[in-house]
């Protein structure tokens, strides 16, 4: 990993569904999903509930926070009446994981960011990880 931050924003809905349907429902392409039973082909093991994944990558959206999440709203703004239902019904998390490599504060988000998120229905799931932690899972 480079020596600069990497955010990866996302939204993840988990349960007892079949993803497609979860497409069909938001409209939207998920940037993963996986069904429960079905052998998750990065962990080689097969999951107990399903998920269905909208990711923000750097490339989206800048690497500031509050960017990348902005840019996660704009996409989930046309169905958030529906994100807040599928909440209801199954789990709904907005994760903001930040990558950190010791020299950056953190991030924040302003008011208006967290009244939009506060519409969807969401859990929020924040978390630090350090790029030391990072490569060393991965033998880097």
């Amino acid at each position: 990993m480079d020596n600069k931050l990497q955010n990866w924003p996302h939204f993840v809905l988990s349960g007892d569904f079949d993803p497609d349907a979860i497409t069909a429902r938001l409209g939207i392409e998920p940037t993963r999903s996986l069904k429960a039973g079905v052998m998750d082909p990065e962990t080689g093991r097969s999951r107990n509930t399903s998920y269905w994944v909208l990711g923000c990558g750097d490339q989206d959206a800048g690497c500031d926070m509050q960017d990348q999440v902005i840019y996660m709203l704009s996409q989930l703004d046309s169905c958030k009446a529906e994100v807040a239902a599928l909440c209801d019904e199954y789990r709904g998390e907005f994760n903001l994981f930040a990558c950190l490599d010791g020299n950056i504060p953190g991030f924040w988000l302003d008011a208006y960011t967290l009244r939009k998120l506060a519409q969807l229905n969401v859990d929020m799931d924040c978390r630090y990880i350090r790029s030391s932690e990072i490569d060393g899972k991965d033998g880097n």
